[in-house]
């Protein structure tokens, strides 16, 4: 197969010879230049993969101090100021009635789930509709209060459409809260 190929090289004109020799050339380029790319691929990946490995590891290896941590945080919560669904949502519409929410607050989407520290976590979405910032910002600072009973787990913020030429505000909140029973 070599001394066919080195025949017909050998055989041809110059000019010819030069853009065969050219050709290779090309298509080794067009080939390293893929080969690089690949690599540094790899590469990048590879270092990734090495830097999320060592983090778990690092999560792993302070497994026994976050669980005494958990364990000491569980200890310090009082039973009795847990919240149920029922109370969390009473808690949550008294608290929106105490800003000047009342009225523009809708509460749906209840969601109850057993987790293994705490006995279960208690999950409420609830929307508001048309309200003024200052009123937003005090809902948020009463549900801050009462940290670490009520977590507000999500909070998003739109310009209400309706209401142009004024201040008026859409929000979205996804709050929880635990129950511990003893």
């Amino acid at each position: 197969m070599i001394k066919a190929a080195k025949a017909f090289f050998l055989a041809r004109a110059l000019r010819e010879k030069l853009l065969l020799v050219a050709f290779i050339f090309l298509g080794a380029a067009i080939w390293l230049s893929g080969f690089t790319d690949r690599a540094a691929r790899f590469w990048r990946e590879q270092k990734s993969l090495k830097l999320t490995l060592a983090d778990q590891q690092r999560w792993l290896d302070s497994r026994d101090l976050i669980d005494a941590r958990a364990r000491g945080a569980i200890a310090k919560l009082q039973p009795s100021s847990t919240l149920n669904a029922t109370r969390l949502l009473g808690e949550v519409n008294a608290i929106a009635a105490g800003v000047g929410l009342g009225r523009n607050t809708s509460t749906n989407q209840s969601r109850t789930e057993r987790t293994a520290q705490f006995a279960v976590v208690n999950s409420l979405h609830i929307t508001v509709n048309r309200a003024p910032w200052a009123k937003l910002v005090n809902l948020y600072l009463e549900l801050q209060k009462r940290s670490p009973y009520i977590g507000l787990e999500e909070f998003s913020l739109q310009a209400d459409a309706g209401s142009r030429g004024t201040d008026l505000l859409n929000a979205s909140l996804s709050v929880s809260s635990v129950e511990i029973i003893r």
